[in-house]
């Protein structure tokens, strides 16, 4: 039902965002967003802190006691990395939670002038993963089923949290814990950023980076998920052979 549902989001995902910018707030009373109505929302609960900059996350969750841990999705928002937030992503958590899903909407740290470089978007999202499970029993989540859904920039973020183990593993507090989600949701989101270099005439992506792909190309293949895709066939043809 998990990975199903999550292949059916893909569907639905480019219809349910295009007007997720434009419904009301959590914080409107129910009775104005009846969306709301068979749902408990908490919303900016810290999930880390970075230097002065505290990271939060919305929580969705179905009203009413769960026999059993509920399935749970991460819901990254899209922007180029650098502008929009958790809020974009209302309509579609909200949609899963009255579907019994645990829906969990997270900023992360947005690129600025010479701050923020990746991968501390990568770094932030997987921490947000790794902090669902370690508070997976308080929201009832069931920790071995959490899914990311992402669109445009966050699809890649939501991509590289199926592919990649933890890059960050400095915090003590939840080092025993994995960021690598079971099923991903990828809604318009680059693959392969050495292939869009030569298009790159604003400098979004050598801002991002650091720096030119052909001073630092190991930092653009290793933040596109194609190439972690290449790297894991090869690492299973390796091993049959």
């Amino acid at each position: 039902m998990f990975k199903g549902f999550l292949l059916s989001s893909l569907l639905l995902g480019c219809a349910v965002y295009s007007i997720a910018q434009d419904s009301p707030s959590p914080t409107t009373s129910q009775a104005a967003n009846p969306q709301l109505a068979e749902i408990s929302v908490q919303q900016d609960v810290e999930y880390g802190v970075h230097g002065k900059e505290k990271l939060l996350l919305d929580i969705y969750l179905p009203l009413g006691p769960s026999t059993k841990p509920r399935p749970a999705v991460v819901l990254i928002h899209g922007g180029a990395w650098s502008s929009l937030d958790k809020g974009t992503m209302r309509n579609m958590a909200a949609f899963l939670a009255r579907s019994g899903f645990v829906a969990v909407s997270v900023n992360y740290r947005l690129l600025q002038e010479n701050e923020n470089l990746w991968p501390a978007q990568l770094d932030d999202v997987q921490r947000a993963v790794r902090w669902l499970r370690s508070n997976a029993e308080k929201y009832s989540v069931d920790a071995s089923h959490i899914g990311a859904f992402g669109h445009s920039a966050g699809a890649q973020l939501a991509a590289l949290l199926g592919m990649e183990d933890t890059r960050d593993n400095s915090d003590a507090a939840l080092a025993k814990y994995s960021s690598r989600v079971q099923a991903v949701v990828d809604v318009s989101g680059p693959v392969d950023f050495p292939a869009y270099h030569y298009d790159d005439k604003d400098g979004g992506l050598v801002n991002l980076f650091g720096g030119e792909y052909d001073r630092i190309p190991l930092v653009w293949r290793d933040a596109s998920p194609v190439s972690m895709s290449r790297n894991r066939m090869r690492r299973s043809s390796s091993c049959m052979a």
